[in-house]
């Protein structure tokens, strides 16, 4: 895949492809941003906490057994929730089989096959997604750590944890204020039509997560 191809690219199938070593932990909030598109999942109390729980294991807040456990459950179908049995079920309560999976990537791949099949325009919503977590992969940006004002890192860390990054263009102002001059990071706070998710590769460069 060229830079190009990165840029304009409508399916996530060859981005992910080529992003086959990449984080792990970007992949994986890339797969639980995609499963919380899916309202019949979403309606599932079972279905939100394995989201919650590969959130958190992305981020190292939960353990493998944890994770391990959670995947056991859906596989078998004992969450608790009366679930069926997992070949008795549809591809919306197949898709935590995958997103528990030990590989990130390969969860990632397969979350992101099986919603796209789902969702009308799915694929195009996913790879605006895979832009806004991996920024161009071609042209990393390296943090001035100037930039790190108190502002602009309780800017970062709110929408963080908040999953709420309407502040996108206030932290742009923050940056700039702050010294920087890198147009690729002030445009894409500042860009009215991106979607912002956990794992936005600005919010990320901020608080020092890869």
């Amino acid at each position: 895949m060229t830079e190009a191809e990165w840029m304009t690219c409508n399916d996530p199938s060859p981005m992910l492809a080529y992003l086959r070593k990449s984080h792990g932990r970007k992949l994986r909030l890339f797969a639980c941003n995609c499963c919380r598109h899916l309202p019949d999942l979403m309606k599932l109390e079972a279905g939100v906490e394995a989201i919650e729980l590969a959130d958190r294991f992305a981020d190292k807040d939960a353990t493998d057994e944890e994770r391990k456990a959670q995947q056991d459950l859906w596989y078998s179908g004992r969450t608790g929730r009366t679930l069926p049995p997992f070949h008795e079920r549809g591809i919306p309560d197949q898709v935590p089989v995958w997103l528990l999976g030990k590989k990130a990537h390969a969860a990632a791949t397969g979350v992101s096959l099986r919603t796209v099949m789902l969702q009308e325009g799915g694929d195009i919503r996913q790879a605006v997604i895979l832009r806004d977590i991996f920024g161009n992969p071609f042209r990393p940006v390296t943090i001035d750590p100037s930039w790190l004002t108190s502002d602009v890192v309780a800017l970062a860390t709110g929408m963080y944890e908040s999953r709420d990054f309407s502040a996108m263009s206030i932290l742009a102002d923050a940056l700039q204020d702050a010294g920087c001059d890198n147009d690729d990071v002030l445009n894409h706070c500042r860009d009215e039509k991106q979607v912002h998710v956990r794992g936005c590769w600005v919010v990320d460069l901020v608080l020092g997560k890869s």
